[in-house]
């Protein structure tokens, strides 16, 4: 799969990198930016968080930076290949840790989304890793009976690494957390770590 830029002065997409393609896609409806909702009901909301410096900022492939996906991208590929929520938490996370985050927007963001299917929700939020070339991602599943708000800031709290049923994450976290502040041995808390509060445009 070739992955775009739309570049000034040119009529059509430049290609920008390639990731591998899968054998089998499923059709989805996106927004003007964003992926939606896919043929197999799995749905998609996204938004927009701050993220904590200096893990904060990553440039696109296009114009010379290492990151080749951003959120865009991100959740169209999720649609495109996932038939259910996790799959989507997961692929989204994986493509952003072995090709790189930037943000959509020239500002130190992170992003976040909530993806559910007829059986699940799982929240997902990643941000640009301190390399520029990858990413720090996790995902929680939401449990049942319960709601969540993503309101311009990540919400997911203390992450149990070892419940691969509920959460999910980075290679890299702990050690991209222990360059943001957080001391290895105490609960690890996605938001107290690397939000860096309500995100203001």
């Amino acid at each position: 799969r070739v992955v775009h830029a739309n570049v000034a002065g040119y009529d059509a997409p430049v290609p920008i990198g390639h990731i591998d393609e899968v054998s089998h896609t499923y059709a989805y409806y996106r927004t003007a930016f964003y992926g939606m909702l896919n043929e197999k009901q799995v749905v998609l909301g996204e938004s927009t968080c701050s993220s904590l410096s200096p893990l904060s900022y990553a440039k696109p492939a296009h114009p010379g930076g290492k990151a080749l996906l951003g959120m865009q991208s991100l959740t169209h590929l999720a649609l495109e290949r996932c038939a259910d929520s996790r799959c989507a938490a997961t692929t989204a996370g994986r493509l952003a840790e072995a090709h790189g985050f930037y943000q959509d927007e020239e500002t130190p963001t992170g992003e976040a989304f909530a993806v559910g299917d007829p059986h699940d929700v799982w929240l997902f939020h990643v941000l640009p890793d301190s390399t520029g070339a990858s990413a720090v991602w996790a995902a929680a599943r939401l449990p049942p009976g319960h709601i969540a708000v993503i309101a311009n800031m990540f919400t997911i709290r203390r992450l149990n690494l070892s419940d691969t049923a509920n959460f999910l994450a980075s290679r890299n976290i702990e050690a991209e957390a222990e360059r943001a502040g957080w001391e290895r041995g105490t609960p690890l808390d996605f938001t107290a770590v690397f939000s860096a509060g309500e995100y203001v445009a």
